[in-house]
């Protein structure tokens, strides 16, 4: 309690600390004594087990509380985290976008945020369901979006003072900002995410998996190549008992 600043790990002097100095700042006025026990109590990471499957639920990584993992973030670095994890699979935020990625037959999963939209160019925000699958140790995992009063919310903001970047985040659906992003998903600012669904089943322990299989397809290419009609309600299967080739983002994926 009594932090300077939000600890997002914004670069110094960049667009994204001088506007989270803002909302952090108002934040800071809002907030009792009570609130903010409430929030020092709270652990930094839950463990969970679904369908069999344990999974740790962490904010930015398990290692750090404030890193940024994004669908681009090389697949070594989440390895380490998820080996160092001890579980299953990890479910994460903090970066903003959703994605979800199968990395060495683990999972890594972040839903999106319900503050915010996805920088696609639309006002919805998203989050996730995982529910047992039809098989032991199966998680279907749904990426949704959630549409909401806007509107409303964005004269609120401006009502608060709060900076006109993020109330016009909230009608455009573009992020004032792009200081955090790695080039391949700020690249892909406007391009609308289609909601989809996976189905991830772990049977083994050393099996491996295609590549690129995951959520949003569109992340494996650049968004310009891509029909994104193409990928609508698309479930992908996701099973470390054999091994497949990595896939081309153009080509259903059949799973033995």
């Amino acid at each position: 309690m009594g932090a300077a600043d939000c600890g997002c790990g914004f670069a110094p002097g960049s667009t994204c600390e001088r506007l989270s100095a803002a909302w952090f700042a108002h934040a800071d006025r809002q907030l009792d004594a009570d609130a903010r026990a409430w929030m020092a109590s709270l652990p930094r990471r839950l463990d969970v087990e679904l369908a069999g499957l344990a999974l740790a639920v962490v904010h930015g990584s398990v290692t750090e509380i404030n890193h940024f993992v994004f669908a681009s973030t090389p697949d070594r670095v989440k390895a380490l985290d998820l080996a160092l994890s001890g579980v299953d699979g990890v479910v994460a935020g903090h970066c903003g976008l959703p994605f979800t990625q199968v990395i060495q037959d683990r999972l890594w999963h972040n839903p999106g945020v319900v503050g915010v939209p996805a920088n696609d160019g639309t006002p919805r925000v998203w989050f996730s369901i995982l529910t047992p699958g039809p098989e032991p140790r199966t998680l279907v995992i749904e990426h949704l979006t959630l549409v909401y009063d806007y509107v409303t919310a964005a004269v609120k903001m401006r009502a608060a003072g709060l900076p006109e970047g993020y109330a016009e985040a909230l009608v455009s659906g573009l992020w004032p900002s792009c200081d955090v992003l790695p080039s391949q998903e700020a690249k892909a600012q406007g391009v609308s995410l289609k909601a989809g669904k996976l189905i991830w089943r772990r049977e083994g322990l050393t099996a491996t998996v295609a590549e690129h299989l995951g959520w949003p397809v569109e992340t494996v290419s650049p968004p310009a190549q891509l029909d994104p009609g193409r990928f609508c309600d698309q479930v992908l299967i996701a099973t470390t008992s054999s091994r497949v080739d990595p896939i081309s983002p153009w080509t259903e994926l059949q799973v033995p």
